[in-house]
């Protein structure tokens, strides 16, 4: 991207080829459908529905160029995955079956990139027998519940998640009121989930039960007409948060959970076009350095991130002084209460 905001030519692009998956019907050609970072910047996953596998690739920011790794998730035959989602603890990813109805359950390796799949289990109760295919996966934010969105059976299931394991228990299944719910959302309280059922044009308002995950109708029902798609929510910018020019500075999942000891970890993401070089300072502009870095890039932190802490991005280049004239961006990093 340009420093103007307007798209350059694309640095590379990737062809997939590999063996194709059993369903001919719908596996007839490489098929990326879904590409997504992991939290730490560092790596790009990209489900194949066509090619039943999960491609990781290393990210070179300075080449702008992908890397493929040499083990990319290997689905079963014919499972057509679709969408994926990270755990909260960025130890484990879900992965959405297209074509076989279910959720694989995978270990993360977030300083290889490597995957390993530990559980697949069904998202539709045993007793169906008619058309379904699956669409939408989310974890909620404190980890505790993952959903997955069904077409035909037209239901959002719930899981519950083992944070210590990653294996997923069936918890429930709710009619979506609408359908081929082909996307969801949790709204950024936590509170609601919004259905978008892309054949009955309406969207549909549910309620989050915390304590077991289990949705509720809220009575909320509106028309959505043209086929509604995907769902994303726009937040105001959090309090502390700053950016000069076209800096970007930002905490992954900000509000955060706090672990058992009171404390958050997260992963910084900054991009500063026109620094030569940047430093990650803690409560001031001359606060404790997190380290120095190039003007792209993700930083780490241990859980020891208390609420309300804020985290400076300074432009060091050429040995700038570590003053408020030469902060680039600040953001504070919040409690999910």
């Amino acid at each position: 991207m340009g420093d103007d905001g307007r798209l350059e030519a694309a640095s590379q692009i990737v062809t997939h080829t590999g063996e194709l998956g059993p369903n001919r019907a719908r596996q007839e050609a490489p098929h990326a459908h879904m590409a997504m970072p992991d939290a730490t910047g560092r790596f790009v996953l990209v489900n194949d529905l066509s090619l039943d596998r999960t491609f990781v690739y290393r990210l070179d920011r300075a080449e702008r160029q992908l890397y493929a790794t040499s083990a990319p998730g290997v689905a079963q035959p014919g499972d057509g995955p679709r969408h994926l989602a990270f755990h909260p603890n960025g130890r484990f990813l879900y992965v959405i079956n297209e074509l076989s109805n279910t959720v694989a359950a995978w270990t993360w390796d977030a300083e290889t990139g490597g995957m390993q799949r530990i559980q697949t289990i069904s998202t539709l109760p045993d007793w169906y027998r008619g058309i379904n295919t699956t669409a939408q996966i989310l974890v909620s934010a404190d980890g505790r519940f993952v959903y997955a969105s069904n077409r035909g059976h037209d239901s959002i299931a719930v899981f519950r998640c083992d944070a210590q394991t990653g294996r997923l228990t069936e918890v429930s299944r709710h009619w979506t009121l609408g359908e081929t719910p082909r996307n969801f959302n949790i709204d950024p309280s936590g509170r609601f989930m919004y259905v978008a059922h892309q054949n009955t044009d309406n969207l549909v308002v549910f309620k989050i039960d915390s304590a077991t995950g289990m949705l509720e109708f809220t009575g909320h029902t509106f028309l959505s007409p043209g086929q509604p798609v995907c769902i994303v929510f726009h937040s105001e910018p959090l309090a502390g948060n700053s950016a000069t020019g076209n800096v970007t500075f930002a905490a992954t999942q900000n509000p955060v959970i706090p672990g058992s000891n009171g404390a958050a970890q997260v992963t910084l993401g900054w991009n500063a076009p026109g620094a030569e070089e940047v430093e990650l300072r803690i409560g001031a502009p001359n606060g404790v350095n997190m380290g120095r870095d190039a003007s792209w890039g993700t930083a780490t932190t241990g859980q020891w991130v208390t609420d309300g802490m804020t985290f400076f991005l300074q432009d060091v280049s050429g040995g700038k002084p570590l003053t408020a004239a030469n902060t680039l961006a600040t953001v504070r990093v919040h409690h999910r209460k």
